[in-house]
C-alpha cells in the first residue's frame, strides 16, 4: 500500500514537472535546515502573504467608493505603478 502511495506521489510530481532532483534539494532544504530557522521564515511568508492581501483590499475598497480624484496627482499615480510593475518583474525573476 505504501510503495503504491509513493509510485502515485512520484508520477504526480511528474507531471507537474518536479523531478527526483527537485525533491531530493526540498527533502535537503526541509530536513537540513535549522527547525527553528524554518519555522520562522513560514511564519513572516504568512504574515506577508496575509497583509499583502489586506494592502490589496484597501486599494480595492479605496478605488471603488472614489467619488473625486481632487487631491491625487497624476505623476504619484503614474510612479506608483512604474514602481509596482518593476519590483514585480524584480520579485518574479528571484522565485
Amino acid at each position: 500500500m505504501i510503495e503504491a502511495q509513493m509510485k502515485q506521489a512520484n508520477t504526480m510530481y511528474a507531471d507537474w514537472g518536479i523531478g527526483e532532483n527537485n525533491m531530493d534539494e526540498m527533502k535537503e532544504m526541509v530536513l537540513d535546515a535549522n527547525p527553528y530557522l524554518f519555522a520562522v521564515t513560514m511564519i513572516v511568508s504568512v504574515l506577508h502573504s496575509v497583509f499583502e492581501f489586506l494592502a490589496l483590499k484597501n486599494d480595492i475598497a479605496f478605488w471603488k467608493n472614489i467619488e473625486s480624484h481632487k487631491g491625487l496627482s497624476l505623476r504619484s499615480l503614474w510612479v506608483s505603478l512604474i514602481t509596482e510593475v518593476k519590483f514585480t518583474e524584480t520579485f518574479s525573476l528571484i522565485y
